[in-house]
């Protein structure tokens, strides 16, 4: 479950580069959302860097910086560009799919809504017939 926590940060983020603090506080927000859920994790607490660090090289992620460092580990950066290859990409979706699966209606509605805001380089406003009408499908 861990893969999945980290894959659903890094396929989900709408920076080309996050740096292992930013990883830290979107993978917290997850793990104690599925907390929150009772979901059986088989995980005992968020990830820490040394967690971000494997996960991101097994998934053939970039990393700047030393984030085995104590005092500027946080600092150090992830590449999740959006020039990551086609299997980069896949092997980010397999591993994000437990996670899918515990929260379904949650996964539906965020791929509608990344799919909904992808389509377009500039921000767009996405109203809730849209959101529908894409979950449906999905």
């Amino acid at each position: 479950m861990m893969n999945a926590i980290l894959s659903s940060c890094f396929m989900f983020s709408q920076k080309s580069e996050l740096t292992f603090g930013q990883v830290k506080k979107i993978t917290d927000n997850i793990y104690q959302y599925i907390r929150d859920k009772k979901c059986k994790t088989y995980v005992c607490g968020p990830p820490k860097n040394f967690a971000i660090k494997e996960g991101a090289l097994n998934l053939n992620l970039s990393i700047q910086g030393n984030p085995d460092d104590r005092r500027q580990g946080d600092k150090a950066t992830v590449n999740v560009s959006k020039n990551v290859g086609v299997l980069e990409r896949l092997s980010l979706a397999y591993y994000a799919t437990p996670i899918g699966v515990a929260l379904c209606h949650e996964t539906i509605m965020a791929y509608s809504i990344f799919y909904l805001t992808q389509q377009e380089k500039q921000v767009k406003v996405v109203t809730i017939t849209e959101l529908v009408r894409t979950a449906q499908i999905i």
